[in-house]
């Protein structure tokens, strides 16, 4: 179920009710010693800011034959093939890759076909063709191929076999489910991640097909930012922004906002939440996060505390996780859920 932007007011709703209730005193307190870690760690990797796969998102996946390599072309089911031996008229015939992968040649009976290149097969036939001839020349010829990648590419498209485009959804569980190879977990890998998963898959299936995968809808380009700002709410974003930004797109920070401990929500790939926190006080910090690539992405939850909170950490643990009647899911989507 995709979470929609009502569902964003309800959260928004409830962080504000808890916010007030939760938050009485004015006092200034610094950022204690954990947040300060969090605040140094190692800044992410530009992997981790590339946008990612979740749920509810539309992919295109664009399938081809792969030409790349055809002198590494690898012998496939139905590929029909012509071994020639010179001056052996007896040992020369046209053979078929059965179900199994196997062919059947004179003297020798069945051997495997399927996944050799044609070199590799003239090679096997040479050596076993010595066994009961001197010096025997072989040469191994594509009659015709490729039958299960037009039959496939056929299923997908109307007379042309050459390529074809099919739209893949991602369910609300992070899975798409692809022609063929069944269901693949796609949610919380980039574009490039998924591209080369749903390759490797096919290549499993057909070894001549290449697959392309490009993002045509997004349904999770959105970030919260509540808390102490003039104006909390849902904001589109079309890529990772710098934490200022976030803030401006709220209004900017009241009076009564903390800017040096500003906590980020974020659910990794592997479905768990993380908190991260940022210092949005003064220019020197917007500089530093740049620098740093700290980033709001897609999904994240901004939350401006009000000056006067002791233990950031612990509030955030406490009030805006554990009392949240929401889960976490991958991306900007929400599942209803029990409170922990």
């Amino acid at each position: 179920m995709e979470y929609t932007t009502d569902k964003w007011l309800v959260l928004f709703l409830v962080i504000s009710a808890i916010f007030v209730t939760g938050c009485s005193t004015t006092k200034h307190l610094k950022t204690n010693a954990d947040v300060a870690a969090k605040e140094t760690a190692s800044p992410p990797g530009m992997e981790d800011l590339m946008y990612r796969i979740g749920p509810g998102d539309s992919l295109e996946a664009y399938y081809y034959k792969d030409y790349a390599n055809t002198a590494k072309y690898k012998l496939d089911l139905e590929d029909k093939i012509f071994i020639n031996v010179y001056n052996h008229k007896d040992y020369s015939r046209e053979a078929t890759v059965l179900p199994d992968g196997t062919i059947s040649i004179p003297k020798h009976g069945v051997i495997q076909a399927k996944g050799l290149t044609i070199s590799e097969l003239d090679a096997i036939v040479t050596d076993l063709h010595r066994q009961e001839l001197s010096a025997p020349e072989v040469d191994v010829l594509i009659v015709q191929a490729q039958n299960r990648t037009n039959e496939f590419l056929g299923s997908l498209t109307s007379g042309d076999n050459s390529g074809t485009s099919k739209q893949i959804k991602v369910r609300t569980d992070g899975v798409a489910v692809l022609p063929v190879i069944g269901s693949v977990a796609l949610g919380g890998l980039t574009i490039a991640e998924a591209q080369r998963l749903v390759t490797r898959k096919y290549k499993e299936v057909f070894n001549n097909i290449a697959v392309t995968l490009s993002l045509d809808k997004s349904a999770q380009l959105y970030v919260a930012v509540l808390g102490e700002v003039r104006s909390p709410g849902v904001y589109s974003i079309t890529s990772p922004i710098v934490l200022h930004h976030a803030l401006a797109l709220a209004g900017g920070g009241e009076t009564t906002a903390d800017l040096e401990q500003i906590a980020i929500l974020r659910t990794g790939s592997n479905g768990e939440t993380e908190t991260i926190f940022l210092n949005a006080d003064t220019i020197d910090s917007w500089e530093s996060n740049q620098r740093n690539n700290n980033y709001v992405m897609a999904g994240d939850i901004v939350f401006v505390p009000r000056t006067g909170i002791a233990d950031i950490n612990l509030f955030i643990d406490q009030y805006v996780r554990k009392m949240l009647p929401f889960t976490f899911s991958i991306g900007a989507f929400w599942t209803l859920g029990s409170a922990n």
